[in-house]
């Protein structure tokens, strides 16, 4: 236990570092390019990125999970793993660009058929770098990879806002896309060298299919579910409509979502090198679950609380539609932290079937509450997901508890602690709503300072292990 807290605080520090810097730059982007850009422009891209994400998820095929996962024959392992990505890229780029005209057509968007075809060619770039990334995590050097992430954000941001300004439109996003993306596979062979070393037998090869099949319809399905909101936003009611829900959704996705999935690559290779059996499985879960909570589900009350200042102070009037769907989608990516987690412990055990059938479980259900709400507009999906988020707990709760023996009165004392601060930053929220402090300039401010000193203080009570270690450090140093 003690080796895994060890390795897991020092990946999570490496990956929040990672997490800050690309996420901060990722948030100065976003605040740029929505004054240089309008709703419509950002709603193009959003289902040019979500209908890619498809042929992406298939042309990984898994491949980087397995390359983590399966400790048989590595050499072998990982030249079968690059081989087998390039060649999924290959024929996913070959697809999407032959498909680009009829999804166009089906958007009614005919301007989107070559900036489809141009990110397409992404998936090739991208898959050069699978083994140098997925090696890097096998072997716990969460330091290298600050690099690429960091490579892509500034790459990405930099081409794209300076073609923003010289009036690019659309094409300074599809531009800064590609060129992060062949920024963070540069820098991934810079710090984590890698070159085939012997040609992979035929079993090696079967293995590697067997233990991405079960993950690509899971991540196809899981990507159904992160995304049909999206498009269908962008089918009935139109890309500008698109465009505000999108940016409702990326300050969420870049405070929590980001965090929860560092915290699962974190934790994957973490896991599985732990060697755990099912009780010990079982303690590290709970663990990873109230440490993980209490980040995410206090950030979402406080985005929920402080969406309409940051709107407001953030962005132009243009995007004041923002507000309801950022506070709704923040409360329910917060919760989805109970969704996110057991995905870890079912990699790390060599179960990806697992990831599938809780997939299969959550579609219809998805499915059918979006097709009733997306005809009442953003504010009805964004509220809807708070719904879906509480239900998606519950097929995972059902199998944890087979597999690993974790009861729900154990899974909601670890989140516990959560909950609490979560309170006490809806608490400081209110606090400060009566004071009246009319601008965002100054209640933006006022709210900030408010959730990190009640941030700071609930985690010094609620973690009393990062307290023990800073009052003997303090009286080391007074010694």
């Amino acid at each position: 236990m003690t080796s895994f807290a060890g390795n897991t605080a020092i990946g999570m520090f490496w990956g929040y570092l990672a997490f800050l810097g690309t996420k901060g730059v990722s948030l100065v982007s976003l605040i740029l390019l929505a004054r240089l850009l309008g709703p419509e422009t950002f709603g193009l891209m959003a289902l040019c990125t979500l209908v890619i994400v498809y042929f992406e998820i298939v042309a990984r095929f898994g491949l980087g999970a397995a390359l983590v996962s399966v400790e048989d024959h590595p050499a072998e392992m990982e030249t079968a793993v690059a081989v087998m990505a390039l060649i999924s890229a290959a024929a996913m780029a070959g697809l999407a660009w032959m498909l680009a005209p009829v999804i166009a057509a089906a958007f009614d968007a005919p301007e989107l058929i070559w900036p489809l075809r141009v990110i397409a060619l992404a998936l090739l770039i991208d898959a050069a770098g699978v083994v140098p990334v997925a090696l890097m995590a096998r072997r716990l050097q969460f330091r290298r990879k600050v690099a690429p992430d960091l490579a892509r954000s500034l790459v990405k941001a930099s081409v794209a806002i300076g073609l923003a300004l010289g009036g690019m439109g659309l094409w300074s996003l599809v531009w800064g896309h590609v060129a992060g993306t062949l920024a963070a596979s540069l820098a991934a062979f810079a710090v984590a060298p890698w070159r085939p070393k012997v040609w992979p037998r035929r079993s090696v090869v079967a293995q590697a299919f067997r233990f991405g099949r079960h993950l690509l319809l899971a991540e196809m399905i899981t990507a159904a579910q992160r995304n049909l909101d999206a498009l269908l936003i962008g089918k009935l009611l139109g890309p500008a409509a698109l465009g505000i829900y999108t940016l409702a959704f990326r300050l969420p996705d870049l405070v929590i979502r980001s965090f929860t999935q560092i915290a699962g690559s974190v934790l994957h290779p973490v896991i599985s090198a732990s060697g755990a059996d099912r009780a010990a499985m079982a303690r590290l879960y709970l663990l990873s679950l109230r440490h993980v909570a209490l980040v995410t589900f206090p950030a979402g009350a406080a985005l929920a609380v402080a969406a309409r200042p940051l709107v407001e102070l953030l962005y132009t009037p243009d995007w004041g539609a923002a507000i309801q769907p950022m506070a709704c989608l923040a409360v329910a990516l917060a919760i989805q932290t109970i969704d996110h987690l057991p995905g870890v412990i079912y990699k790390a055990m060599m179960r990806t079937d697992l990831l599938l059938w809780t997939a299969l479980v959550k579609l219809p259900l998805f499915v059918a509450v979006l097709l009733l709400v997306a005809p009442y507009g953003i504010k009805a999906l964004a509220a809807a997901q708070i719904g879906l988020a509480f239900l998606y707990a519950v097929p995972n709760w059902l199998i944890l508890r087979r597999i690993i023996g974790v009861g729900l009165g154990q899974t909601l004392a670890a989140l516990g602690p959560a909950v609490v601060l979560a309170a006490a930053m809806a608490g400081v929220g209110a606090l400060t709503g009566g004071l009246h402090l009319g601008s965002p300039a100054v209640e933006a401010p006022a709210l900030g300072l408010g959730f990190a000193l009640v941030f700071l203080a609930g985690i010094w009570l609620a973690v009393p292990e990062l307290r023990l270690a800073a009052q003997d450090r303090w009286r080391r140093g007074r010694l």
